[in-house]
Order: structure tokens, then C-alpha cells, then sequence
């Protein structure tokens, strides 16, 4: 596409080494077909090709993805609105510090992600959208249960939705969340009585790509109980489980902090309850 726009009298091709570098990453993850539509599109804007097709390449691609059912772009939060919880969040800065280029080139092997197990409502989605803040990725949420239905329930249909899912997700370079891990993955052991094998294959499909190196994705899943995981699906190989427990008094105090900052509120504005 872009050797054949040169030729083109009224269309301009300026790019240089890094710009044409930052454009190829942008279009993996995609179809020949939907990068054919994407670059058209981009050289419809600007006439041809420039430092800013790669930014709209992105752009095109993440309304791609927002239309992919099984994939689903989450909000990150900043850090400094996670209270308490220190020792995570100092975990996800050293993780961060795996992305660089100074790792890189002394060898460091990038973080592969963390599976966050606790009681409800003890701040694990938070801690994945604040993950995405630290990390500069952007976060998507995978659901298994679109990727069981995407397709009406045609054989084969679920094992091409997650193989898409994923490839996305590898070239994307994000956070890639997986919420409530233990009840997407819990049907695997009953698959072949329910649903002809479909949620093992899926979940078999997941596990083997959360065991390989995907450089520049970050994963993060939660689970409520992980009594219902089997030992291969929590394993050291596919990520780190850390066990988030309800907050200590002092947690408590900072969490109540954040919420104050967040309303503009200081201690001195915090009246006594009439008795």
C-alpha cells in the first residue's frame, strides 16, 4: 500500500526509518484485510503517509477492538488513588522498571503479570486499572464468556475468538485483564459433558499462551477463591499469585485519605458524628 501511494501524483510518503517502525507495530494484531481498510483510511486524512499515520492507525485500531466482543478497553486509575496496599503497588512500579530499554539491554526479562486472590470488594479491579497507570499500557479486560458466545455458537467458533483475542492482545503491547479467573476457567474440567470441549479448548488455548513470553503484555487476573483453580492454572510460570487481604487499620486510614484528596476534603473539614 505504500509503495503503490508513491506512485500516486497528488499523495505524499514521508517517512522516515522510526515513523515507518512505529507504523508496522501499529498494524500487527491486524488482518490483510483490515489493514488494507486502516491504511486507506489514514492515507485519505493526510494525503499519504506521515509521522501521524501510526497515531491513527491506533486509533482505527482500538474501535476495532472495541468492537471485538471478547475484548473490552477498561479506564486506568492513578496510582495515588489506590490506598494502602504498599507492597503491591511497590511491586508494580518494580514491574514497570522491566519495560525499559535500560532493562532491556542489560537482559532483565520482563514481569509476566500477577494473579491478585482475595476477598470481594478488597480493591483487586483497582489494583489492575492502577496497574495500567503505572505500567503505560493500556488495559484491556478479556471475557471468556463473549468469547464462549461470539460467533452464535458455531463450532469452532470460540477457539477462533480466543486465538484472535489474544493475537490482539500480544501485539497490542497492554495490561491484559482477566477478571473473576476462577469462574472463567472453572468449566474446564465438565467441558466435554456440557459444551463438546469448547470451554477446554478455549481455556486450554489461554493457558498455553499465558505460559509463553509475550513481550510488552502485562497480565493481571483476579480471583475471588482460588480453591477453584486447579494447580496448573496458578502456576509460578504464568504469573505471581498475591494474596490481598482485607485492609490493616493503617490501610484504612489511607484509603479514607485518597477519598478525601478525591472530594477536595482535609481532615480539618471532618466533623464528629452528633451522638
Amino acid at each position: 500500500e505504500i509503495e503503490r501511494l508513491r506512485e500516486h501524483p497528488d499523495a505524499t510518503v514521508d517517512l522516515d526509518t522510526a515513523a515507518r517502525d512505529n507504523l508496522v507495530q501499529a498494524l500487527l494484531g491486524l488482518t490483510a484485510l483490515e489493514q488494507e481498510n486502516v491504511l486507506a483510511k489514514a492515507a485519505v486524512r493526510e494525503r499519504g503517509f506521515g509521522s501521524q499515520t501510526a497515531s491513527l492507525v491506533l486509533d482505527e485500531k482500538r474501535a476495532l477492538i472495541r468492537r471485538t466482543e471478547a475484548l473490552s478497553f477498561t479506564p486506568a486509575v492513578p496510582i495515588e488513588h489506590v490506598g494502602g496496599y504498599g507492597s503491591i503497588r511497590g511491586l508494580l512500579r518494580r514491574a514497570a522498571l522491566t519495560f525499559t530499554m535500560e532493562a532491556r539491554s542489560f537482559g532483565v526479562d520482563e514481569a509476566k503479570g500477577l494473579l491478585l486472590v482475595g476477598l470481594p470488594g478488597c480493591g483487586k479491579d483497582t489494583l489492575k486499572r492502577a496497574a495500567s497507570s503505572v505500567l503505560g499500557r493500556a488495559l484491556l479486560d478479556l471475557d471468556l464468556g463473549a468469547v464462549m458466545g461470539e460467533g452464535g455458537g458455531l463450532i469452532g467458533s470460540a477457539e477462533l475468538s480466543i486465538k484472535r483475542a489474544l493475537q490482539i492482545a500480544t501485539t497490542t503491547k497492554c495490561v491484559l485483564g482477566l477478571g473473576e479467573y476462577e469462574k472463567a476457567v472453572g468449566g474446564m474440567r465438565s467441558s466435554a459433558r456440557t459444551d463438546g470441549g469448547a470451554t477446554s479448548r478455549v481455556v486450554g488455548s489461554l493457558l498455553n499462551w499465558l505460559a509463553e513470553p509475550h513481550p510488552g503484555v502485562f497480565v493481571i487476573a483476579t480471583a475471588n477463591d482460588v480453591r477453584e483453580l486447579a494447580p496448573e492454572q496458578i502456576r509460578e510460570g504464568r504469573f505471581t499469585p498475591i494474596f490481598v487481604d482485607l485492609p490493616s487499620p493503617e490501610d484504612r486510614a489511607e484509603i479514607f485519605g485518597v477519598h478525601l484528596r478525591k472530594r477536595s476534603a482535609g481532615p480539618e473539614r471532618i466533623r464528629p458524628a452528633p451522638s
